[in-house]
């Protein structure tokens, strides 16, 4: 029997025939084979041009104003076989020429075995306080046959070194008792010869001529003064107040000059007057003693004669029976700083517990005050026992008759 083997075949055909694994690998490894060839060559090219030509040491220098120079190399690549030239110039930024830096320009001259020239630029100190301030240094016009290389321009910036008229410190304190308080003023600029600043008070929480003698004037400053001083009187008002403030400001730098951050200074005044006050806040006296002698303080400046009011009050002890009781006024003179209140102490007999009473103070003279010691306690302390056994235990015999007790009265 003959057997026939029909091929059917798709119409279109199998379609496309996927790439071979291994020239597609062939083909990747080449590109990136080329892109870092290229990436080398770019920065072998780079290193070459940032080492080659004329160019800075430095893209950006920094100077202080106080430096009078500033020195600046220009570099070329390597000795060479004949002399070279290259052209410079300054070219302002935000630094003004003439008055921060002297403007320059030139050509630097290479022998052959130079490999590198230097640029001197004077810097000016314009004693003014400023912000950072730069200008520019740049290269042009290499010999023929050569190039400027990367860094062909500098940027050099100028730093201040005049913090301005300043005050010492942005605050001070003092006691109202010292009679004036020193504030002292920094020249903060180095510009030669003489300078001056205004100054003046300004009235905060204090009262001007109550609690300090206000004060306006110009400080002038010669060529080697580094500071001043401001004396402000402190007036004693003799008043229990709290803490009180004023500013001292600084205006008008003269011509060339600056304020600096510290142009004005708080004064803090701390008071020294406590007032009228006892002398502690509580006393202890027996019952047995005939009195109690309490203190009280003058607690102020004040000139002159100045009082106080005084009165007992009853707490625990009655008046009359445990204590006799007071009131009246105590009278200070200029040179008294202390007085004393006297309460007589009554002996009751009873035994009791501890009884007290207490002394306030109060109606000050004008221009006076009680502090917070305006009240006393008086404790009294008993000395009565009462009647006792005068032992605890007694031991007797069998045989005696009668049984003798002692008993005391012990009040």
């Amino acid at each position: 029997m003959k057997t026939d083997t029909i091929v059917l075949k798709p119409e279109g055909g199998l379609g496309p025939k996927p790439p071979e694994v291994p020239r597609l690998r062939a083909i990747l490894g080449a590109w990136f084979a080329l892109v870092f060839l290229l990436a080398g060559t770019l920065t072998a090219v780079a290193g070459n041009l940032s080492n080659s030509g004329f160019r800075f040491a430095t893209s950006v220098f920094t100077v202080a104003e106080s430096n009078p120079m500033v020195i600046l190399q220009v570099l070329r690549a390597s000795p060479a076989l004949r002399s070279m030239t290259v052209d410079y110039y300054t070219e302002p930024s935000t630094a003004t020429p003439g008055t921060d830096y002297t403007p320059v320009s030139g050509t630097l001259q290479f022998q052959p075995a130079d490999a590198f020239k230097e640029i001197r630029i004077p810097i000016l100190n314009d004693g003014i306080r400023e912000l950072s301030e730069s200008f520019l240094v740049i290269l042009t016009n290499a010999s023929p046959g050569e190039i400027l290389g990367l860094r062909s321009f500098i940027s050099v910036s100028i730093q201040d070194n005049d913090p301005g008229f300043a005050f010492a410190s942005s605050s001070y304190t003092a006691v109202e008792g010292a009679g004036e308080i020193n504030i002292s003023v920094n020249r903060g600029t180095d510009l030669p010869g003489a300078v001056t600043v205004d100054y003046s008070t300004l009235p905060g929480t204090a009262t001007p001529d109550v609690e300090y003698v206000p004060v306006a004037g110009t400080l002038t400053f010669s060529e080697n003064e580094a500071s001043k001083t401001i004396r402000i009187p402190l007036v004693k008002d003799g008043l229990k107040e709290s803490t009180e403030t004023f500013s001292l400001i600084l205006s008008n730098p003269s011509a060339g000059t600056a304020l600096g951050t510290k142009a004005k200074t708080t004064v803090t005044i701390q008071d020294d007057d406590p007032g009228f006050s006892f002398g502690a806040l509580s006393y202890d006296v027996s019952e047995t003693g005939t009195e109690v002698v309490l203190t009280v303080n003058r607690g102020t400046d004040t000139p002159g004669e100045i009082s106080v009011d005084y009165f007992s009050e009853p707490l625990t002890a009655t008046a009359d029976i445990d204590y006799i009781p007071v009131t009246g006024t105590l009278t200070f003179k200029p040179e008294e700083s202390f007085k004393t209140i006297v309460v007589p102490i009554i002996n009751d007999g009873f035994k009791e517990p501890v009884q007290t009473f207490r002394l306030v103070l109060t109606n000050a003279s004008p221009g006076t005050a009680i502090s917070g010691l305006s009240k006393t306690t008086v404790r009294i302390l008993d000395n009565d026992l009462g009647f006792r056994f005068e032992s605890t235990s007694y031991i007797v015999s069998e045989e005696v008759d009668p049984i003798v007790q002692t008993k005391k009265r012990e009040n």
